[in-house]
């Protein structure tokens, strides 16, 4: 895993972070050594950059991390997640290829969105938002 960590964040976390949430912040910087996200998240930071200082912001940040790539096996498990969980649970793909990567890489999952992610039993929430 390139000397990665145990963890890999949602996009959501992400975002909190770099919007400055104290509780992201406090999540990511707590953490020693260098932490995981999926590519996908990378593709998803980029698709909401809204200027220059927002690209500058998601190249850093995805240049800080271990950027996980996508495989024929996680992509196989995403598939089939997507299958079994998209009528019930209103799964999408970029969310099935980020559970599948945490599992393909035994890394934990950093989320917020935990409706997101059926298929990781006992998965919590991160941290809570607000004054929770």
């Amino acid at each position: 895993m390139n000397g990665a960590g145990k963890y890999l964040y949602d996009t959501d976390v992400i975002i909190d972070y770099m919007r400055g949430e104290e509780k992201a912040k406090s999540l990511l910087e707590g953490i020693e050594g260098k932490q995981c996200l999926s590519v996908i998240t990378v593709a998803e930071l980029y698709a909401g950059v809204r200027n220059m200082r927002d690209k500058g912001a998601v190249k850093g940040l995805s240049e800080y991390f271990v950027v996980m790539d996508i495989n024929r096996d996680i992509a196989t498990k995403a598939g089939l997640w997507k299958k079994d969980y998209h009528k019930s649970h209103n799964v999408l793909l970029p969310d099935a290829l980020i559970a599948a990567t945490a599992c393909y890489y035994g890394l934990e999952l950093k989320t917020l969105n935990i409706k997101h992610y059926p298929m990781i039993e006992g998965l919590s929430s991160a941290y809570l938002k607000g004054g929770k």
